[in-house]
């Protein structure tokens, strides 16, 4: 299974992020439309230098198709961020509160970290199509939804006993939900695998 696509088990929920169903958004906008075999061979060295927190880019503070695009690549790029960092505060908070795989894969990295656990690799890139413009019947909740296809590399998530769970490049394609929230920024709600 990819890297994204397997959320179902603990560990992996630590990287996936993926199956956020949001449940039930209270502003109700309306859509238009196998882990890998794991090894006990020593762990690699740690990475040497630590990366640093990705910037919110200026383009992905307006409520605009365009800073919806850049929001969703700055967070994919706090998805990188956490999962070699182990700092999910950042990716938290851009996060909605009712996206539970969203939150669940929060946990599990933060965990991950914490249990003494590490991941090398597995870097996202993405690409953005098919946005459409979401709002309520009364004009109370404006996003977009937009396909992503998130190709990454080769990953290991080591675990704190040095075992290894070697997993394969690919590309995985979400359906993601974003709302802009109280006038000023942007939230993904809503994450999910195709």
């Amino acid at each position: 299974m990819r890297p994204l696509r397997a959320a179902a088990t603990a560990l992996v929920a630590v990287l996936a992020l993926s199956s956020c169903d949001g449940g039930s958004d209270p502003t109700d906008p309306t859509p238009t439309a196998q882990p890998s075999d794991s090894s006990s061979a020593p762990s690699t060295a740690p990475p040497t230098e630590k990366p640093t927190e990705p910037v919110l880019p200026e383009a992905a503070t307006k409520a605009t198709e365009a800073g919806a695009r850049a929001f969703i690549t700055y967070y994919w790029d706090l998805i990188n961020y956490a999962q070699v960092t182990g700092d999910v505060k950042p990716l938290k908070g851009v996060s909605g509160p009712n996206c539970a795989g969203c939150n669940a894969g929060i946990t599990g990295i933060g965990q991950h970290y914490r249990d003494g656990g590490r991941v090398v690799g597995g870097t996202h890139q993405v690409e953005v199509e098919n946005v459409t413009e979401l709002t309520t019947k009364s004009q109370s909740a404006f996003g977009f939804e937009a396909t992503v296809f998130a190709s990454h590399d080769a990953q290991t998530i080591v675990a704190s006993d040095g075992t290894q769970d070697q997993r394969d490049p690919g590309t995985d394609e979400f359906t993601v939900y974003l709302l802009w929230v109280d006038a000023e920024r942007w939230r993904l709600d809503v994450m999910e695998i195709q």
